[in-house]
C-alpha cells in the first residue's frame, strides 16, 4: 500500500537500528505508537496530495477513499494541492471519525464552513522544494491499514518518544517480542528500555516485524 522504495520512507540518518520481531497478534499493538508522529523525509515545499502519493506512495484511490480527515499543523485540510508541506510540518491522517466533529473535519466535507477558524490557508508560493523531514502522524483505520508497511520499512523517530510508548506496556506487550536487535545485535526484552533510558536524546529507526 506504501512504496517501500520510496525516499520518504527511507532513515539513512538514524543514530542506531532496532529492529524487533513480534507475533502477528503483537503487530497491532504498536500502531498507537504511530500517532504520536514520526519522522519522514521528503522534498520539502511540494503540495500534500504529491507528498503523499508521490513521494510516500499512497496511491490516489486511498487517498480519495480511506483518509477522510487531513491535518497540516493543526489546520484541517480541504484542497491537497493547495497545501503545502514545510519543514519540520506535521501532518496527520485519519479515517472517518463519528460524530458531528468527525461530518465537520472531513475534507470537502458539507460541514466544512462550521470550521473555518481551523482550517489550513497559506500561499504556496511561499515554498520552495529542498530535501527536508516532516512529522506524520496515523489515526484509527489509517494507521491500521498502514502501520504494518510502514514499521516493516521502518520509521524514524525520536528515542524519547518510543522510550515512553514503551514504558507504558503491559507485560502482554512484551510477550508478544519474539526477537529485538539493536544496531543488529541480539538484545533481551528487558535490556531494551534500559537502554533508551540511559541513553542521551537520539533519533532511532524502528523496525517491526510480524513473524510466522
Amino acid at each position: 500500500m506504501i512504496n517501500t522504495s520510496a525516499s520518504g520512507v527511507a532513515n539513512p540518518s538514524a543514530r542506531e537500528t532496532i529492529r524487533i520481531g513480534t507475533t502477528p497478534e503483537g503487530l497491532a499493538t504498536w500502531f498507537p505508537l504511530l500517532g504520536q508522529g514520526f519522522l519522514v523525509k521528503t522534498r520539502i515545499g511540494r503540495n500534500l496530495r504529491q507528498v503523499l502519493c508521490e513521494e510516500i506512495g499512497l496511491s490516489p484511490e486511498y487517498l480519495e477513499e480511506r483518509v477522510q480527515t487531513v491535518f497540516l499543523d493543526g489546520k484541517a485540510i480541504d484542497d491537497l494541492e493547495a497545501s503545502v508541506v514545510g519543514e519540520a510540518s506535521v501532518v496527520a491522517l485519519s479515517a472517518a471519525m463519528p460524530g458531528f466533529v468527525g461530518a465537520a473535519y472531513r475534507k470537502g466535507g458539507y460541514y466544512r464552513v462550521m470550521r473555518s477558524g481551523t482550517t489550513y490557508d497559506n500561499d504556496p508560493s511561499q515554498y520552495n522544494e529542498k530535501p527536508g523531514f516532516f512529522k506524520m502522524k496515523l489515526f484509527n483505520l489509517v494507521a491500521a491499514e498502514l502501520g504494518e508497511s510502514f514499521l516493516r520499512v521502518g520509521i524514524l523517530l525520536d528515542s524519547l518518544a518510543l522510550t515512553r510508548f514503551l514504558a507504558n506496556q503491559p507485560d502482554s506487550f512484551w510477550k508478544k517480542c519474539r526477537e529485538i536487535r539493536i544496531d543488529d545485535q541480539l538484545t533481551a526484552t528487558d535490556e531494551l528500555l534500559t537502554h533508551l533510558e540511559g541513553a542521551p536524546q537520539h533519533l532511532v529507526s524502528l523496525q517491526v516485524l510480524a513473524t510466522p
